[in-house]
């Protein structure tokens, strides 16, 4: 081989070299940009990881503190809705819960309690029966007892009480009737 043979391949391999080098310089430029972008991509996931951490924390506290809250708030609301309403019912609910099996005379928080039941047992039904009456317009007794129609054993002492209403409805007719009459006949006599 002549020296001019030898100048090219050594140009050839200091090229090929060259070439070698650089690509591997760019491949390193590569992967480090890749490392960076993968670091960056770890950076955020553990930023998110952390949020998501904090809001997980927030929402615990914040049900500790609802938790918390109302059981401070309930005996204020039950003390303001106490003075608000009126005791309707707590005397015969005291009677009733003796003949049930309580001592004569119940703890007032006991009769309080169930007269809370019994009013939003007695709310609960008429919002039923308002909702059965609405193509009327009015609530009429009829739809309360629709309302129990299931039930037999309410279902018969609504019907025994609707007689019984009926019955001293015209009793009192008859009385008034009687004292008007009697009245009259007095005024008659003098």
């Amino acid at each position: 081989m002549s020296s001019k043979d030898k100048d090219k391949d050594k140009d050839k391999d200091t090229k090929v070299v060259k070439e070698e080098k650089e690509h591997k310089e760019k491949e390193t430029k590569h992967k480090k940009g890749r490392d960076r972008d993968k670091d960056k991509d770890k950076d955020k996931d553990k930023e998110k990881e952390k949020g998501k951490e904090k809001e997980k924390e927030k929402e615990k506290e914040k049900e500790k503190e609802e938790k918390e809250e109302p059981k401070e708030k309930e005996p204020k609301e039950k003390e303001a809705k106490d003075k608000k309403r009126k005791r309707i019912f707590t005397n015969e609910l005291r009677l009733m819960m003796y003949g049930f099996g309580d001592v004569p005379n119940p703890l007032p928080e006991s009769v309080d309690l169930m007269e809370d039941l019994v009013m939003e047992y007695i709310y609960e039904t008429l919002c039923m029966a308002l909702e059965v009456s609405a193509k009327r317009g009015r609530l009429i007794t009829e739809d309360l007892v629709f309302l129990v129609r299931k039930d037999r054993k309410k279902y018969t002492r609504v019907l025994e009480l609707l007689k019984m209403h009926e019955e001293l409805k015209a009793a009192r007719k008859v009385f008034d009737y009687d004292n008007e009459t009697l009245g009259a006949n007095l005024d008659d006599n003098e």
